[in-house]
């Protein structure tokens, strides 16, 4: 029944069975109970979220764990015919075209390839939930002016757009940042007005209409918590996409400066010399492949636990 604005619930003895009567919180607990329980027989889950943890404490161990700085050019790194020397006693992964460590600027460049791509998913986020959830819930020009936006943006080739900003702007971690937020928040955006879409008509919102609760109330304690779990699926399934496009901008020489030490930036120097010395495009290439491995069965992971339907919820 309905009375001084809020909803009342009678909870009834039903021989035990009581949690169909109870408010939606008990319910929310048990769901989020069976998530985490079908997660953690997901194995293919459990070994990308073992990946990540040490991807992450080698990187964050950086300072500690590299033998040089990953800027010093070395005399002795290069062979006298100035090419690169592979790995050795020195060198444990060996060094790239200026003489400098490789093992060194693997660890450094981990640490911002990540805060990179850790940063953009964040805004992407925030941004895509935001304009999602205003287009969804209040509809009609609203919603109409914002999917013109989404659709323009997703209309323009990402590339040229990035091109286009580094040639006005000079190349840096936050030019690339902005590259890669404002090409990527319009996925999420898309996604969430669909759940919205969806969620606005069932009858807890209806309800929640009904007795005056302000909107603003309704999309941040009624229609927030049932967008959590795709979010973060989308949150984990993006992380590898970002690591990748922050590799081909450096590539493309629209991205952080030469002097820094990232995957990107590494990749990009090892292209020139994938005959000679191979070792300097094969070891930021295998950490890409592992970080975007962990975080993509992550995702996964995510994605079967919250299907009821799925194996692992056996």
């Amino acid at each position: 029944m309905f009375s001084n604005g809020k909803v009342d619930i009678e909870v009834k003895n039903t021989g035990g069975n009581i949690d169909r009567h109870f408010p939606t919180e008990l319910k929310r607990v048990k769901s989020t109970s069976r998530f985490w329980k079908r997660f953690s027989h997901n194995i293919p889950a459990l070994l990308g979220l073992g990946i990540i943890f040490l991807v992450l404490a080698i990187t964050l161990a950086a300072p500690s764990l590299a033998p040089y700085d990953p800027k010093l050019q070395f005399d002795e790194g290069l062979t006298p015919l100035g090419e690169p020397i592979g790995p050795g006693d020195l060198f444990t992964l060996g060094t790239d075209s200026l003489g400098r460590d490789i093992l060194s600027r693997l660890l450094y460049g981990g640490q911002l390839s990540l805060f990179i791509a850790l940063s953009v998913n964040s805004i992407t986020l925030l941004v895509g939930t935001a304009v999602g959830m205003i287009s969804g819930y209040f509809g009609g020009l609203v919603d109409a002016f914002l999917s013109r936006v989404v659709d323009t943006m997703l209309a323009f080739p990402g590339i040229l757009f990035a091109l286009a900003i580094s040639t006005i702007l000079k190349p840096g971690v936050g030019v690339v940042i902005l590259i890669l937020s404002l090409t990527g928040w319009t996925g999420i955006t898309r996604l969430v007005r669909g759940q919205v879409l969806s969620l606005r008509e069932r009858e807890f919102i209806l309800a929640a209409r009904a007795v005056g609760v302000k909107n603003r109330s309704i999309l941040l304690r009624h229609i927030v918590p049932h967008l959590i779990s795709p979010l973060i699926i989308v949150f984990t399934l993006s992380i590898p996409g970002i690591i990748l496009g922050e590799a081909v901008l450096s590539y493309l020489g629209a991205g952080v400066p030469p002097d820094v030490p990232s995957w990107g930036n590494l990749i990009q120097d090892g292209s020139h010399y994938y005959r000679s010395a191979p070792w300097i495009l094969l070891f930021p290439g295998m950490a890409i492949f592992l970080t975007v491995l962990g975080f993509t069965l992550i995702g996964e992971g995510f994605k079967d636990a919250s299907n009821p339907y799925s194996k692992y919820s056996k």
